[in-house]
């Protein structure tokens, strides 16, 4: 019988699911389509199963002792060929090999991001552990991966690759909409969103035409994932202005739905958005304004940047994703 690729679903238990959790459901479910090894799933109690087609879900545990003490005997009753963790964080030992993924390293953002490293000494000692101890690092970013790499230095046994998140692209791109500039981010100090705010505010007050901002995500405002994509679908563009990013998860769901962008290119963003986004400078009020002011009254503008978006975002897709996870799988087992 085939080993299986044994995933943690530790990252499940706190719901609602967003952004990390929302990008490893997408490549799990592609993976389990394509993979010629079964999927098993560790969920810790609590956690809602959720119900991927060819994924078996098994009692998982949380917590570092419990992880600790009992993951390395589920490994070896489940026969697992690979640990596959969806965060940097595994356990101290086990009897297959481990991959881990890696999404920002927030203390490594050059200019520094003050006040958002909150954890930052866990993050960093379960990203050194994971290193001496993992097989294989999978980084979201080429940026995340040249952080980990100026961050550790030699002191790493795993190796290191790039696996970007992706993104279900809906059945059809939305029609261009003329609602309201949208951010999807929660109130972070990297997000920028006084700056934003404040852009808006002056945007608005030299140019009619500026639709109203609206911003959700934690704690502004939260809706369900659905109504997330309606409120995306009818944004006139999305504004993801931040100042670091690993990623930038809701830049490529907009250039899905066919929804232009305005972002900066701090941290990945600029790997990530291309030529499909228009940049901006994050630290100056003005010139967010000036962007903001571009995107609301340029037509030609919008819809350039809404095919260049639908064609960048064909580099991000889930499928991609799980071939990553399984040509660096089918590495660590050999």
């Amino acid at each position: 019988m085939t080993r299986p690729v044994v995933f943690d679903g530790g990252i499940l238990a706190a719901g609602p699911w967003t952004g990390v959790a929302r990008a490893f459901l997408n490549g799990l479910r592609a993976f389990a389509k394509i993979s010629n090894r079964p999927s098993v799933l560790l969920l810790p109690e609590g956690a809602t199963d959720p119900g991927i087609d060819g994924v078996t879900v098994r009692d998982g545990v949380s917590g570092w002792l419990a992880r600790a003490r009992r993951m390395p005997r589920m490994l070896a009753e489940l026969d697992a060929a690979v640990l596959h963790s969806p965060v940097a964080a595994l356990p101290p030992r086990a009897p297959c090999p481990m991959v881990a993924s890696v999404h920002d390293l927030p203390w490594m953002a050059r200019p520094r991001v003050p006040n958002d490293d909150a954890g930052g000494w866990r993050h960093r000692l379960a990203l050194r552990h994971a290193a001496r101890r993992g097989s294989a690092l999978l980084c979201v970013s080429d940026t995340c991966r040249d952080d980990l790499r100026g961050y550790l230095g030699a002191s790493t046994h795993a190796a290191v690759h790039i696996a970007p998140n992706g993104v279900e692209a809906p059945d059809a791109p939305a029609e261009p909409g003329d609602g309201p500039l949208l951010v999807i981010a929660a109130d972070r100090p990297r997000k920028n969103l006084d700056r934003v705010r404040a852009a808006h505010e002056l945007a608005a007050s030299r140019e009619p035409r500026v639709p109203p901002l609206r911003l959700i995500g934690p704690p502004h405002e939260y809706v369900s994932e659905a109504e997330k994509l309606t409120a995306l679908r009818d944004a006139t563009a999305l504004l993801h202005v931040s100042l670091f990013e690993g990623f930038g998860l809701p830049i490529v769901e907009a250039f899905a739905h066919g929804v232009p962008v305005v972002c900066s290119d701090r941290g990945a963003l600029g790997w990530v958005a291309g030529d499909a986004a228009l940049i901006t400078d994050p630290c100056s009020v003005e010139a967010i304004a000036d962007a903001i002011v571009r995107i609301a009254t340029d037509d030609a503008l919008r819809a350039s940047l809404r095919e260049r978006g639908l064609a960048r975002a064909t580099d991000f897709t889930p499928e991609h994703t799980a071939r990553c996870w399984q040509r660096v799988h089918e590495e660590v087992v050999r």
